[in-house]
């Protein structure tokens, strides 16, 4: 899968050492990387790229184009360029995302529920989700204050609300193949009860 392709399986660590991840039931956890792991992946590829100026590196857009096609991936370091420079914020948003109901563009044929899920294990993701969002939120206050963790959260929202229109535009085959099969390995190795 090349660099791309390690920003999307990077995710896989972060869940497997959470136990948060691993108290879930396996149900709950196959919909959680189902839903949210093309989410989730593109947010740390694009922390990534701006960790690493990646998108200097010509070796590095030229697969890039050729996978998401030229204009998508000429596109993407002005979006980079956006993100937010705290590191900590952002690997708790990443946490978060994975950890949502459904963060991710999903299609109908994709989509994966909680419906069939007892209300006992949705609790428990419920659960989960509030623990994860008030110690972002805790984090936020902690460090830039109430007016500013506003700002700072809407932002990383409507990055995040940015990156996924983006994602819907791209009509990359080979992205998409990628993110499948991706999303099928992990589901996999994130779900095996043995």
């Amino acid at each position: 899968f090349g660099v791309l392709g390690s920003f999307y399986t990077a995710i896989q660590p972060i869940l497997q050492r959470s136990p948060y991840f691993n108290d879930l039931p396996s149900d709950v956890r196959r919909v959680l990387v189902q839903n949210n792991l093309s989410g989730t992946g593109a947010f740390n590829a694009m922390f990534a790229s701006h960790e690493a100026k990646i998108y200097e590196n010509e070796s590095y857009v030229l697969p890039c184009s050729e996978i998401d096609g030229a204009e998508y991936t000429h596109t993407w370091p002005q979006r980079v360029e956006r993100f937010q420079p705290n590191a900590t914020l952002i690997k708790m948003m990443l946490v978060i995302l994975a950890f949502s109901s459904n963060c991710s563009l999903v299609l109908p044929r994709q989509a994966a529920t909680l419906a069939n899920t007892s209300p006992e294990r949705t609790l428990a993701l419920v659960r989960t989700q509030d623990a994860l969002v008030l110690i972002l939120w805790k984090y936020l206050v902690y460090q830039y204050g109430f007016l500013d963790a506003v700002r700072r959260f809407d932002r990383l929202v409507r990055n995040y609300m940015e990156l996924l229109n983006r994602m819907s535009e791209n009509r990359s085959r080979e992205h998409h193949e990628m993110i499948d099969t991706i999303t099928v390995k992990t589901t996999q190795a994130l779900t095996w009860d043995g």
